[in-house]
């Protein structure tokens, strides 16, 4: 039975201190590798600190570490021209992608192309499964920007029911499955490409995803290369990915729902101040016309309705809207009563905490009912 051929891609940025050592260590742990024959490609962006001619140097002596040189565009791009790489080289069924700086041990290589070869298309090395860590060492804040980023990730995309560690960068790759993925399409030259390769990779329901557990270990030598730009990009990238997903659709109901404020109130100072109608007939008025542009807006913006829906049909499902609202309305105002006259809270703030739970009971009764045959 002939082996199979992997490529390991490391991007790499001013990694002299760790390049030499993690090359040497993934060659140490080849041995271990069963069914492959590996090659080794670093991704460098002409790094000034000499980490190319680390690389040159070591290929000298190992003929299967390779070097590709380019100049710095982001982590995102480096994996890109990378992945393109091993793909027009018709020998290599698999790719294994993992950072330069050990924070992913070489020893989980074997697992991970193991798993692979049991049927699934891309293996993530996860932190956040049973069985993976992360530093003991780590601060809090170093443990909510990662817990945060990957919520934000995996609820944005709408892949937290099959992944759990949606930011890792430790991974293998079936190259047949890659094959149908439309790397041009990703449109990402940071971090978050970890992210959108995996939102891909789970968009198509054909391909399997699995994870194994990892021990995820702080860089040995060096600075982390994230900065203030790549923050800005993960956040927008995640809200902009999935235009489909539930958190994203609750962000443009909450919108829509602060329109509808900015509606009431004008249409009520209108009707009093213009119309001379009394403030009780002209709230009553306003509360309508508040619900009713809010109908609308979700129909076209937040849920993306048809808007060929036929009249009878528009009706009926501003019936069910305008109910759903009165009741979040009887919601909210049996929620500020408590707080206000029983628990003795400040009228603004029990009035703002009393909004909570009249918004999540609109959105889950618009999402369930109004419009729960919008797909």
């Amino acid at each position: 039975m002939s082996l199979k051929t992997a490529l390991v891609i490391i991007p790499t940025y001013n990694e002299a201190e760790n390049i030499k050592p993690l090359l040497l260590s993934i060659i140490a742990t080849l041995h271990e590798v069963t069914g492959y024959s590996v090659d080794i490609l670093v991704v460098d962006d002409y790094s000034p600190d000499g980490t190319g001619t680390i690389v040159q140097k070591l290929a000298q002596k190992h003929r299967n570490i390779q070097l590709l040189s380019g100049k710095k565009a982001g982590l995102g791009d480096a994996y890109i021209r990378g992945l393109r790489y091993g793909l027009d080289q018709p020998k290599y069924d698999a790719f294994v992608m993992m950072d330069a700086d050990f924070s992913h041990s070489p020893s989980y290589i074997p697992r991970l192309l193991r798993t692979l070869d049991q049927g699934y298309d891309y293996v993530i090395g996860s932190r956040y499964i049973p069985g993976g860590a992360i530093p003991d060492d780590w601060s809090i804040l170093r443990i909510l920007n990662s817990k945060v980023a990957n919520l934000l990730a995996r609820t944005f995309a709408g892949i937290g029911r099959t992944v759990y560690d949606a930011t890792s960068g430790y991974k293998a790759i079936r190259t047949s499955s890659l094959q149908t993925i439309d790397l041009d399409n990703l449109r990402v030259s940071g971090y978050f490409f970890q992210v959108a390769l995996t939102y891909a990779f789970n968009s198509k329901s054909k391909l399997q995803i699995t994870e194994i557990p990892i021990a995820f270990e702080n860089r040995k030598n060096g600075a982390s290369k994230i900065g203030v730009k790549d923050v800005v990009e993960f956040v927008y990238c995640a809200y902009t990915l999935n235009p489909q997903s539930s958190a994203r659709t609750f962000v443009r109901f909450c919108v829509v729902g602060i329109s509808g404020v900015v509606v009431n109130l004008g249409t009520l100072t209108v009707l009093v101040r213009y119309f001379h109608i009394s403030p009780l007939l002209g709230g009553a008025i306003a509360i309508e016309t508040s619900i009713a542009s809010n109908f609308l807006l979700n129909h076209v913006y937040t849920f993306r309705n048809d808007t060929g829906s036929s009249r009878q049909r528009l009706i009926h499902r501003f019936s069910k809207f305008n109910a759903m609202s009165l009741t979040g309305a009887a919601i909210s105002f049996a929620v500020f009563s408590v707080l206000y006259k029983f628990i003795g809270l400040q009228y603004i703030i029990a009035d703002a905490l009393a909004i909570i739970p009249s918004v999540c009971f609109n959105y889950w009764a618009s999402s369930t009912f109004v419009w729960k045959d919008r797909h």
